[in-house]
């Protein structure tokens, strides 16, 4: 089993920290990462942290090639500029969205 783990698409919105945009990918390379594993069932789908870009760019792009992802949320930065809302995580009762486990911070306790 491969596990594809995403954190952000996209640029990363103002106020990223570098540390974290360094993990962003632009979604032309998210595109083509999608249409590489295809319908591969060895291959799974993640993504961290509860960026917005997980439904403004991620959701469609895996609804239109009929693909599930798991989805880490982030629960204490729900809201923040640049992460999901918590409409967008009740509204993600979308084909394409597994929910995975949520946490209030990251592991290195900054939100």
């Amino acid at each position: 089993m491969i596990n594809l783990c995403f954190h952000g698409i996209g640029a990363p919105p103002h106020g990223v920290p570098t540390a974290e945009a360094a993990y962003w990918i632009g979604a032309d390379t998210f595109r083509r990462v999608l249409d590489l594993v295809g319908e591969r069932p060895d291959v799974r789908l993640s993504f961290d942290d509860g960026n917005s870009s997980d439904v403004d760019v991620a959701l469609p792009e895996l609804a239109d090639r009929g693909r599930t992802a798991e989805f880490f949320v982030i629960a204490g930065r729900l809201g923040e500029p640049g992460s999901l809302s918590a409409d967008d995580v009740r509204g993600s009762a979308r084909p394409a969205w597994v929910s995975g486990r949520t946490a209030c911070t990251t592991a290195s306790g900054a939100g």
